[in-house]
Order: structure tokens, then C-alpha cells, then sequence
């Protein structure tokens, strides 16, 4: 009789072990599914709400900080001197005016009594 050599008797023992590794792995595989029940899947309905759409206004509003700047640069000044007696309705912030718009009302007394002198000075009799 002839005797194997060491990588033979080496190579048909993981042979072996392999097999029996597989044997066994595959039979625990068949018992764990055999265990696990099947899971059903329920179906179920969310449950919703429904609302009637009405038509209506929205005011969207917005707070912030910030700051702005004129679109034109402008100076006021008045043709006569005199002391501010009333502000008219147009001469508001952000309100829009059109040229010639009386804006302010000026005590023009000092300006009649000028105008008056001068009207005086320049008179001369024929």
C-alpha cells in the first residue's frame, strides 16, 4: 500500500469541511425560514380632511430694517421770505405732487410791506 502524501491527505480534509460547512450552514438557512413567519403587509388609509377653497384677499407683510434713498435729491426754497403758517395735504411723506402744487402757506405780510416801498421809492409824480 502506498501512503498519501502531506498536500493529498491535507487537500481532502478541507474538502471535506468545506462540504460539512456548507451541509450545516444550509440546513440552519432551511430552520430559519421555516421559524420566520410570512409578513403580511395591511393596507391602510391615511385619514384626511378636506376644506372648501374661498376666494379672498391676502396682505403679505414684511418686517425689516433698512434704508433708503431718494430717487431725486431736491431743495426747497421759497421765492419770499416769510414764516411757514400752514402745511397743505399734498406735502406728505411719499406722496406724489405735480408741478405747480401750492405745498405751504407763508405769512407774506413783510413781503407786501417790501413790495410796497419799493412801489414807493420808484414812484415819481408828473
Amino acid at each position: 500500500m502506498k501512503i498519501l502524501s502531506a498536500p493529498v491527505i491535507v487537500t481532502a480534509i478541507a474538502i471535506v469541511c468545506i462540504g460539512l460547512a456548507v451541509a450545516y450552514n444550509g440546513e440552519k438557512i432551511d430552520q430559519l425560514q421555516a421559524a420566520r413567519k410570512p409578513t403580511t403587509i395591511k393596507a391602510s388609509i391615511p385619514t384626511v380632511s378636506v376644506i372648501q377653497a374661498l376666494t379672498n384677499t391676502y396682505q403679505a407683510y414684511v418686517s425689516s430694517h433698512g434704508e433708503t434713498k431718494a430717487h431725486w435729491d431736491l431743495t426747497l426754497k421759497s421765492e419770499v421770505d416769510g414764516e411757514v403758517t400752514t402745511i397743505n395735504a399734498p406735502f406728505e411723506t411719499g406722496s406724489m405732487v405735480t408741478k405747480g402744487s401750492v405745498l405751504a402757506n407763508i405769512d407774506n405780510t413783510d413781503y407786501f410791506r417790501h413790495k410796497l416801498s419799493s412801489v414807493i421809492c420808484h414812484y415819481s409824480p408828473h
